[in-house]
């Protein structure tokens, strides 16, 4: 699994999303299901809606926690080896700039846009998704590694 989610990480440099979707339904059709979120991520990725408000790519947070869980798993690897942003830490900042005006516009004031249709953050590295259930999304990654990802 370690050389797909390898070649998954190269189709999202190259922006090719309808390879990506491809490639995780031929995966499980031949394995098993995983976490919807990575669909989630790919089908904003294909959309570029987020273009209208930065023209950058999309961060693939969630396709690359995946890949952090895997190689913790499979090889004993602490977490977060491939994504430089924590969940919690994202889960809080996007709280944070929802609930908060104050902290928002600081953070605008920094250069982070939001897309809130969407549910998406642009950060440093590119447009992060959020999506409507993120703690769902984060649980169900867990779940299919059957482990944890560790607390703040």
């Amino acid at each position: 699994m370690s050389f797909f989610l390898q070649h998954i990480q190269e189709l999202y440099y190259y922006k090719e999303y309808s390879q990506i979707r491809e490639e995780l339904i031929k995966f499980e059709k031949s394995n098993r299901l995983l976490p919807k979120c990575l669909f989630k991520e790919v089908d904003y990725a294909d959309s570029n809606t987020y273009r209208k408000i930065r023209d950058e790519d999309v961060y693939p947070v969630w396709f690359l926690w995946f890949f952090d869980m895997h190689e913790h798993v499979m090889f004993n690897i602490d977490f977060f080896g491939q994504s430089r942003y924590f969940p919690q830490w994202l889960q809080e900042r996007w709280n944070l700039c929802c609930e908060n005006e104050n902290y928002r516009e600081d953070a605008l004031a920094n250069g982070v846009l939001f897309d809130f249709e969407n549910k998406a953050i642009s950060l440093t590295a590119g447009w992060v998704f959020i999506g409507d259930s993120f703690l769902e999304d984060l649980k169900e990654i867990e779940d299919y590694y059957e482990c944890k990802f560790p607390s703040i």
